[in-house]
């Protein structure tokens, strides 16, 4: 198929140390149709973890797994089916193997408009280059958005956000998951990272409700399995709500979500290299789907179920690609 983008699957090996004491990046070259067009680099940030559960970062403790991580990169132009692709070793200074594993293309569309009437995270003070926290002008887009019944716009670009933004009775979206990037966790607290969270059941009952996301990626930067960390990408609990077209990557979880809650959808969405779950429905969780996703390498489950306390009803998982590892 023609394409304007690749995504890479690689390993590197990790360091001695680990990546909590070394990090590994090393650079390959990328070329299209016999001419470089850029350098990808791979890292062992997100990958290899070692021990039993909940798993470590420390070589020492054996059981090595979770080798493999992902990079994306949009190319400069659309390219013919038939076009030849290379990625090519250029020095084994920073890593003495890279494993290529496979690689994906796609046609990426254009970056979305900006809806009619909406309200800008920008307008709000966040920041689009992704040099300074958005969080707090996150949350006033998403609470003017709550009181004024008005949608929500990311434009295009990086945010950082160090902490969860609340959602209820919202609209967000993006221009697309290739243009409209959220991500982050913050300095100090490793128990914050960017994420976009309902109200739980616990304070509100039924949790947050009415919440639209769409067309935008979390792409985060968590290293480590903390159960005791929601340093997941969506989380809370979301009942009558809709989560169309986003990117997920390098969280803990994809979607962590803790009933009670009802009928929440999750479609159109890809989910790669977490340290846990794709997505768990858990405890309380009925009539719920996760449609036309695609999940892989995740730490954990792929989808899954967990009543726990509460039991889950009437929840679908339909046309699902899951991968592992």
């Amino acid at each position: 198929i023609e394409s304007n983008s690749v995504v890479i699957r690689y390993s590197i090996p990790d360091t001695q140390q680990g990546k909590d004491q070394q990090i590994r990046d090393a650079d390959i070259d990328l070329y299209v149709g016999g001419t470089k067009l850029k350098s990808l680099t791979f890292t062992n940030k997100y990958s290899w973890y070692y021990g039993g559960y909940p798993f470590n970062n420390n070589p020492s403790s054996g059981n090595p797994h979770h080798m493999y991580d992902s990079v994306r990169t949009l190319l400069d132009k659309t390219y013919p089916a038939g076009t030849k692709v290379k990625v090519q070793v250029v020095s084994t200074d920073k890593s003495p193997t890279f494993t290529i594993d496979l690689a994906d293309f796609e046609l990426v569309g254009k970056p979305l408009e900006q809806p009619a009437g909406s309200l800008s995270v920008v307008d709000a003070g966040a920041d689009p280059t992704g040099k300074t926290d958005s969080t707090k002008a996150f949350q006033k887009a998403v609470d003017d958005g709550h009181g004024q019944k008005k949608t929500v716009w990311i434009p295009q670009g990086e945010y950082l956000l160090y902490d969860h933004v609340i959602v209820d009775d919202v609209t967000i979206t993006g221009a697309g998951p290739w243009y409209s990037v959220l991500g982050g966790r913050h300095p100090q607290d490793k128990q914050k990272s960017g994420g976009i969270f309902g109200k739980y059941d616990a304070d509100v009952p039924g949790g947050s409700k009415n919440v639209m996301l769409s067309n935008f990626a979390i792409i985060g930067d968590i290293r480590e399995r903390n159960d005791n960390a929601p340093t997941n990408a969506l989380g809370g609990s979301l009942s009558s709500s809709v989560i169309d077209n986003l990117w997920l990557q390098h969280v803990k979880c994809g979607g962590w979500f803790d009933g009670k809650m009802d009928g929440l959808v999750i479609k159109n969405t890809r989910i790669e290299d977490t340290t846990a779950d794709g997505v768990n429905f858990h405890k309380g969780v009925t009539n719920c789907a996760v449609q036309n996703s695609f999940i892989r390498n995740t730490g954990d489950d792929g989808l899954a179920m967990w009543s726990e306390q509460f039991p889950n009803k009437n929840n679908k998982f339909l046309n699902n690609t899951v991968g592992i590892p």
